[in-house]
């Protein structure tokens, strides 16, 4: 008898010990309300929304910006100067693992969903500084740090806004926190998401499920079909490279490129090389171009397919590059896609750790002249991606120097011939 009363006794104090607590598991989230969105609901970690400025009169809903109206990349966050049809959804991840909703001043990642011609995602993160302005500019693209990260803030009349504060990505950083707002980049009236100066205030529209399914199948195929040009499926299909001899390519053996000089009239330099463009003292990493003109000194260069076990360098199949040249730079000289200047991304040699980096390989196509060509559209190591696919053309920088640089407008292509090396290949 007194055993069961005792028993009784810590059943009911435990039973007001739970009752006094809160759930463990809501215990982080209970102090942050959830974000609402234009019907009153809160907004939900898989779901897609529309943003929109409270403003009426502050631009349109939140876009991916092309800047300098080029097709460059990355994109930018921002808003068109007038409300448009074809708007954008956003889908908001927490960071906290396991949690459904948005929480006001909690951190979360903000994704487009769309399709662009970008080789990054449309993830936003926190990106250079902007000359004029001095505001740190909101782009598109990976950031797995903190950088990636931004929240949602209320302010005293009920409105809210974008903040950059990851407090729970890293709660012991000194952060420089700052609202997120807009400013005006150009005649078009654009704007561009930016920390560092106002706030913009927005609201959120959850945006209809069939409509956003629709638009990204209609996006994908767009797409699918305007990278079809440059490339094509199946290495099996596709021609061996042959070599000025008439022999075909091989996996593994050295050659020496130079330009077809039968296919042009003006005097386009010598064979391809490794190029130290700033005042020859050594600075890495060395860029991919020509000599000035056709000289002994010429660097070979070997060709590893993609597809494994291939034993030619096929025509519109992915390839791995490198000069074969020891150099005083610390790592070695496979050929990437590199930084962009002049709106080219240039072609450097330098050190690929992940053997599967799309800027790392290239192919060769051959015109309808029987011309060769080198692209950067790396389709087999990525049959999905979304791909901004180019020739490989040149520009010259200011010291005279031909680099190698993808050409988007195909305005400066390169004509190529590949000249077996005496070479024993290592």
């Amino acid at each position: 008898m007194v055993m069961m009363k005792l028993v009784a006794r810590i059943s009911i104090c435990i039973w007001l010990l739970l009752a006094i607590l809160p759930p463990i598991t809501e215990s982080s989230n209970d102090s942050n309300p959830a974000v609402l969105d234009t019907d009153g609901n809160p907004i939900q970690s898989d779901a897609e929304y529309y943003v929109r400025p409270a403003i009426t009169d502050v631009g349109g809903y939140l876009a991916l910006i092309d800047r300098y109206g080029n097709g460059s990349c990355p994109l930018y966050v921002g808003q068109p100067n007038v409300v448009v049809d074809n708007k954008i959804s956003i889908k908001f991840t927490p960071f906290i693992e396991g949690e459904t909703l948005i929480r006001e001043n909690r951190d979360f990642k903000a994704v487009f969903q769309a399709l662009t011609t970008c080789v990054q995602s449309t993830a936003w993160k926190v990106g250079d500084v902007d000359q004029e302005t001095g505001r740190r500019l909101i782009v598109t693209g990976d950031d797995e740090g903190i950088g990636g990260y931004f929240r949602i803030e209320k302010g005293n009349l009920g409105i809210y806004n974008f903040a950059w504060c990851p407090l729970d990505v890293c709660p012991n950083c000194r952060l420089n926190c700052s609202p997120v707002g807009a400013f005006i980049i150009d005649e078009n009236r654009n704007r561009l998401l930016a920390l560092d100066g106002n706030t913009l205030p927005v609201q959120f529209e959850k945006a209809n499920d069939l409509i956003v399914s629709f638009a990204i199948y209609i996006g994908l195929l767009v797409t699918i079909l305007s990278s079809i040009e440059p490339s094509s499926s199946s290495s099996d299909a596709n021609s061996a490279v042959l070599d000025t001899q008439g022999n075909i390519i091989q996996n593994g053996v050295e050659y020496y490129v130079y330009v077809n000089r039968p296919a042009i009239t003006d005097d386009f330099g010598g064979y391809l090389t490794l190029i130290d463009r700033v005042c020859n003292n050594g600075s890495c990493p060395l860029f991919i171009g020509q000599q000035s003109v056709v000289g002994d000194s010429k660097i070979s260069i070997k060709f590893t397919p993609f597809i494994e076990g291939e034993s030619v360098v096929r025509e519109n199949s992915d390839f791995k590059a490198i000069s074969k040249a020891l150099t005083l730079c610390v790592w070695s000289t496979p050929w990437k896609v590199g930084d962009q200047e002049s709106r080219k991304r240039l072609i450097v040699a330098c050190d690929d750790d992940d053997q599967g980096l799309l800027e790392g390989f290239f192919r060769i196509e051959k015109g309808n002249l029987g011309i060769y060509h080198f692209v950067w559209c790396p389709l087999e190591v990525c049959p999905n991606c979304k791909l901004n696919c180019s020739y490989v053309g040149y520009l010259i920088d200011e010291n005279g120097n031909r680099l190698l640089a993808l050409d988007d407008n195909n305005s400066s292509t390169l004509p190529l011939i590949f000249e077996k090396a005496n070479v024993v290949s290592s």
